[in-house]
C-alpha cells in the first residue's frame, strides 16, 4: 500500500469515528426527547413554550443527521454503507414520530385551553371562567353568607355572562338540599332571590 492510500484511509478512519461519534450524540438526543414525550401528558403543568423547545431541537438534530449522511457518502467506512444507510433511516423515523407525538401534545394543550372559553349572548367577547375553585352550597345555613358573597363576586357581577349562563353555573354549584330550590321555571334571578329569601330568613332565626 501506497503511503499516500494510507493517509487516505486513516484520513477515513478518524472521519467515521467522527461520523459515528456525532450520530451517537444525536441518538442520546432524541432518546431524551423520546422519553419527555411518552411521559408528558396534557395538564395544568404543561408550558406550551417547553414543547416548542423540543419541537426546536428535533429540527436541528434533522438538520445535523441529514449533514452526516451527505459526509458518510464521501468517505470509505468499515461497514457497509447500506447498514448506515439503514440506521440513519431508522433514527429520521424516530425524529418524525416523536415530531407527531410532541404536535399533538401542543394540540390538545391548545384544545384544553379553549374549553375554557365561554362566549357571551352576543357571540362577540370571550372569557376565561376564573382558576380559583368556585364555590358550592349543600344547604348548610352557616355556610350560606360566605358562599353568597363568592358566587356575587364571581358570577353575578360578571357582566361578560349572561343570565342563562349565570343560572347555569348556579344550578352547577347547588348540592343537596340546597337543590331542592330549583324549579324548571327558573331564571337567575329568581333562583338566586328564592336562595336568599330561604337561607337568609333561617340565618336570622339560627342566630
Amino acid at each position: 500500500m501506497s503511503k499516500k492510500s494510507s493517509e487516505k484511509g486513516d484520513c477515513n478512519a478518524v472521519s467515521e469515528k467522527k461520523l459515528n461519534r456525532e450520530k451517537g450524540t444525536i441518538k442520546g438526543t432524541l432518546c431524551r426527547i423520546e422519553t419527555f414525550t411518552s411521559e408528558k401528558t396534557v395538564s395544568k403543568d404543561t408550558d406550551i413554550a417547553e414543547l416548542q423547545v423540543k419541537l426546536k431541537k428535533l429540527e436541528q438534530l434533522q438538520t445535523q443527521l441529514d449533514k452526516i449522511s451527505e459526509e458518510y457518502c464521501e468517505i470509505e467506512t468499515s461497514v457497509k454503507f447500506e447498514t448506515i444507510q439503514q440506521d440513519i433511516e431508522q433514527v429520521n423515523e424516530r425524529i418524525e414520530e416523536t415530531e407527531v407525538g410532541l404536535k399533538i401534545l401542543s394540540s390538545s394543550l391548545k384544545v384544553k385551553d379553549n374549553t375554557n372559553t365561554v362566549w357571551n349572548d352576543k357571540g362577540k367577547a370571550k372569557i376565561r371562567l376564573p382558576e380559583i375553585p368556585l364555590p358550592e352550597f349543600s344547604g348548610k345555613i352557616a355556610e350560606f353568607a360566605n358562599f353568597k358573597n363568592q358566587f356575587t363576586n364571581l358570577i353575578s357581577n360578571n357582566d361578560q355572562l349572561n343570565d342563562s349562563q349565570k343560572l347555569y353555573y348556579l344550578r352547577a354549584f347547588l348540592k343537596g338540599e340546597a337543590k331542592l330550590l330549583e324549579s324548571s321555571s327558573d331564571n337567575f334571578q329568581s333562583l338566586f332571590k328564592a336562595l336568599s329569601n330561604r337561607y337568609e330568613m333561617s340565618l336570622m332565626f339560627w342566630k
